[in-house]
């Protein structure tokens, strides 16, 4: 009963991994175990038997819901990419006044925040970002996923959109492309257990400027998806816009 709760949990986690604008960690910590993931990471060789068990079973509900919850997804965004592209806009959007919430905001922070929000903007619209999926990108592509699922409330989904792979991730995990995922996980893995570490202190020390940081990138990361959803035709951006609005109060009543 209690590897079938873990599993489930675990399921639920890897749906808010999925989900654009959900932050997977945040729904670890209303489950009560967000906690005891970062220590089982950090001090896994501790207790090599309990941690093992205990990861096992989280991973394994992780995986079985970005593996079917991805082949959604990625038919959405070649079938109705404008009003999708929107969703995901709204989704994310909502998670902005829990960041801004949670951080302390001063002239230092603020000046941190702007000058996140300019490098962000800067890169995307005078650098073409455009990773090429080969092994060692994948592996960091793993690394960032595992950065956004330990830092509570921050989207992957916006980070890989700027960086022009969310739909080849898509594609890669719900056709279950082998080559690809065993360079994905043996990423996760390893940014896991750096980043459960390293996050931990960071947070702890100077947890405001940290999510300084972050507003600048999701807020710059918005206005790039933003761009590329207003190509479409009337009737597709009136959809969309209410597709936003009901993603953007579905994450804001949740954070």
């Amino acid at each position: 009963m209690v590897i079938t709760l873990l599993i489930l949990k675990g399921f639920i986690i890897g749906i808010g991994k999925v989900l654009p604008g959900i932050s997977g960690s945040l729904l670890a910590i209303s489950m009560g175990i967000y906690d005891k993931i970062i220590s089982s990471f950090s001090n896994f060789f501790d207790d090599v038997k309990e941690n093992f068990v205990f990861l096992i079973q989280i991973l394994f509900g992780i995986t079985l819901a970005i593996v079917f919850g991805s082949k959604i997804i990625y038919y959405l965004i070649n079938n109705f990419y404008i009003v999708t592209m929107f969703t995901i806009f709204g989704f994310i959007l909502g998670t902005i006044p829990s960041l801004i919430k949670k951080t302390k905001y001063n002239k230092k922070n603020i000046i941190i925040s702007i000058i996140s929000f300019l490098a962000t903007f800067f890169l995307n619209y005078f650098f073409k970002i455009n990773i090429k999926i080969i092994p060692l990108t994948t592996i960091l592509i793993g690394i960032i996923e595992a950065f956004t699922s330990i830092v509570p409330g921050i989207s992957g989904t916006a980070i890989f959109i700027n960086l022009g792979v969310y739909n080849d991730i898509l594609k890669s995990i719900s056709s279950l492309n082998l080559e690809f995922l065993i360079f994905y996980i043996i990423g996760i893995l390893f940014g896991l257990i750096v980043f459960s570490k390293l996050i931990n202190m960071l947070l702890e020390k100077d947890e405001s400027k940290f999510l300084s940081i972050t507003n600048g990138l999701v807020i710059a990361s918005l206005i790039s998806i933003l761009k590329n959803c207003l190509n479409g035709s009337l009737i597709e951006l009136i959809i969309g816009f209410l597709f936003l609005i009901i993603a953007f109060f579905s994450t804001y009543l949740k954070t």
